[in-house]
């Protein structure tokens, strides 16, 4: 059972995802973690991990928002329905500042755990199966950095 810490306000909202969510998006968080820890999101290590901590923001704002379980709180007490709200319009607000070419990579890998050659094929006219995954790559760790950008965990220019 994967857990996430949300901060939410002044509480931090404890997700557990259950073994059958885990499996459904075992291209998403799973995919996420193994591409951090082989330093694939970005050359330069520091900014590597803080866009795996940005995918896992999203992922959390996400899964808080629209996720069927949400286990319990640590910390002060908020209302389901406030940490509900709450995530929903950091997700929302996330999502609204990726531009469309980098958002649809990051929802599809991270969110409906697809594969990237899938990615790839939908957001390019490619049929070369090598570039269709390394655009796939490409815009989703571009996305992953921007998102890092906007959650305040990187100041460096997308260049």
């Amino acid at each position: 059972m994967a857990r996430f810490l949300l901060p939410v306000g002044e509480s931090t909202l404890l997700i557990s995802v259950d073994a059958a969510h885990a499996a459904a998006v075992n291209g998403g968080p799973r995919l996420l973690a193994r591409m951090a820890d082989k330093g694939q999101l970005w050359p330069d290590a520091k900014i590597n991990m803080t866009c795996k901590l940005a995918g896992e923001k999203f992922y959390a704002d996400w899964f808080g928002a629209y996720g069927k379980e949400r286990r319990g709180q640590v910390g002060q007490t908020l209302p389901q329905g406030t940490i509900a709200a709450q995530c929903r319009k950091d997700y929302r607000t996330a999502r609204a500042e990726l531009d469309p070419r980098f958002r649809k990579p990051v929802e599809l890998i991270l969110l409906d755990g697809e594969p990237l050659l899938a990615v790839g094929k939908s957001v390019t006219d490619y049929a070369n199966t090598s570039i269709c995954r390394s655009i796939a790559i490409e815009r989703f760790t571009a996305g992953l950095f921007l998102l890092a950008q906007h959650y305040g965990f990187c100041e460096t220019e997308f260049a």
